[in-house]
């Protein structure tokens, strides 16, 4: 490179370089300097264990060097970190400093560092009468000499003594508040006291409902003022009986059921034995459906008795005559009792007698087992009737 050329491009570096530093120098001078710095608490105390952060508060605020240092003069008992966070370690004393980068402005703190207290439950549910003793403990062990100091902040809900037995009085919600008296730090329980359910009764032990009927079962809770008021209410055989969850009953159909009703605390229970049955008009057209039902059955029987027996025969006439009879006497009877000169259980008395003679004439024709089976089937069928109608 010829020697002129080179002077010229070290000459064009020179004035290049000259530009920055002088850009440099006017940034420099244009730049706002830190006046000075303090901490947003001038004394800190910090439970062992925990953690507290400092801010540094420069001036100005629109300072164009934001940098800080943090130090402590005791790493024994506590530590920083670099954004001024302090972490406890022992129970003592400590001077954290804060130091700005721009202009060396410093400001400090005095650091107290107490012992940690803690409970051995931060929340508990007690039933009135019911005692429970918390325990407390420090951090490090042993830190507290003086002991500590308990309060409840309702006595009327809880009352704590001074070695943190806790009884409860009446419902409501207290807080157990323990305190060392070295140092000053205190820990809390919340407590919850309730009224717990003894037990559960019904306003009927045993009910009889008609069919299509509604009716309410009325639950008491003992004591009355139970904290816990919810019931859940079952029935044993819904086809029967359903019941909501206030305790109506729906009767659906004939039969029996069991309607539960069942504490949430405690699970304790009471039942009430449910009868379904029928009206007397419901009862009635159910005879009377079963009573044409029943013809039909005699027909068929006694047609088929036809092609077994001659004609004339002792079975035939007495299959005829007792299908005639049934006829014409339930006929009478159901008029009857609409009427209101019959019962119920005259009714079920005659099906019953039915039932006793059929199977009779089963066992005086047992010697021929087509007759027998016929007459059994028979005394079956009027059987089955009483447990409809019973």
């Amino acid at each position: 490179m010829p020697l002129s050329k080179g002077i010229k491009v070290m000459k064009n570096h020179f004035l290049q370089l000259t530009a920055i530093i002088t850009l440099t120098l006017a940034l420099l001078a244009c730049a706002t300097k830190v006046d000075s710095v303090a901490i947003d608490k001038h004394t800190l105390t910090v439970a062992v264990g925990e953690n507290e952060t400092l801010m540094a508060i420069i001036q100005p605020e629109n300072a164009s060097d934001q940098v800080v240092t943090w130090k402590i003069d005791n790493t024994d008992v506590a530590t920083i970190s670099t954004d001024g966070t302090v972490t406890a370690k022992s129970p003592g004393k400590a001077t954290i400093t804060v130091t700005t980068r721009n202009g060396g402005h410093t400001a400090t703190c005095t650091l107290t560092t107490i012992p940690n207290v803690s409970l051995d439950a931060k929340v508990i549910t007690l039933n009135v009468g019911d005692t429970k003793t918390l325990l407390a403990s420090t951090r490090p062990e042993s830190a507290v000499e003086s002991g500590f100091e308990w309060s409840s902040s309702n006595n009327a809900v809880a009352t704590v003594n001074d070695k943190g037995v806790t009884r409860a009085v009446g419902q409501g919600s207290t807080t157990i508040a323990v305190t060392a008296l070295d140092g000053g730090k205190t820990a809390s329980c919340n407590l919850t006291v309730v009224q717990p359910v003894k037990n559960v009764s019904l306003d009927r032990n045993a009910w009889t409902l008609e069919r299509g009927n509604s009716r309410t079962l009325n639950a008491r809770i003992n004591p009355a003022n139970a904290t816990n008021q919810k019931l859940t209410w079952s029935s044993s055989d819904t086809s029967v009986a359903r019941v909501s969850n206030d305790g109506q009953i729906e009767a659906i159909s004939k039969g029996k059921a069991t309607i539960t009703v069942t504490t949430d605390d405690g699970n304790k229970t009471a039942k009430c034995s449910l009868s379904v049955v029928l009206s007397d008009e419901q009862w009635i057209g159910l005879v009377e459906r079963i009573s044409k039902e029943t013809f039909q059955y005699f027909v068929y029987e006694y047609t088929a008795l036809k092609y077994l027996v001659l004609p004339g025969s002792k079975a035939l006439y007495d299959l005829d005559a007792y299908g005639s009879k049934y006829v014409t006497t339930m006929d009478s009877m159901i008029r009857a009792f609409r009427m209101g000169y019959i019962n119920r259980s005259q009714i079920i008395y005659y099906y019953e007698e039915y039932a006793k003679a059929y199977s009779t004439l089963a066992d005086v024709y047992r010697g021929d087992s087509t007759l027998s089976a016929i007459y059994a089937r028979l005394a079956n069928k009027f059987r089955t009737i009483l447990s409809e109608i019973r």
